[in-house]
């Protein structure tokens, strides 16, 4: 959270959102018994089985794993240990050799 005299900010990574979304709206609400609801969940979607062989065969180039890991953005919300870990998930679907 974030705040000053011009503005009040929640800023949440949506890969944290399960663990401390509900808490952190609680706070910046100031709504006691908030709760968060999962409903749009993409393992009950019929284009499941369709989706995960996507993400399998998708090959991301060096180029754009460059570009977006090495933003500001990236550097500022994320740690180097976090961005390798993204890094090294997509640079593994390159199982065929090849790169951007």
């Amino acid at each position: 959270m974030y705040e000053n005299e011009r503005a009040k900010i929640l800023l949440i990574r949506l890969e944290d959102l399960n663990h401390c979304a509900a808490e952190a709206l609680r706070t910046f609400l100031g709504i006691e018994d908030f709760t968060l609801h999962t409903t749009n969940i993409g393992k009950k979607k019929q284009y499941h089985t369709m989706y995960k062989a996507f993400l399998n065969d998708l090959r991301v180039p060096d180029s754009y794993l460059d570009m977006m890991y090495n933003s500001q953005y990236s550097n500022h919300f994320y740690s180097k240990d976090e961005i390798a870990t993204f890094r090294n998930k997509w640079h593994s679907n390159l199982n065929d050799g090849t790169q951007g």
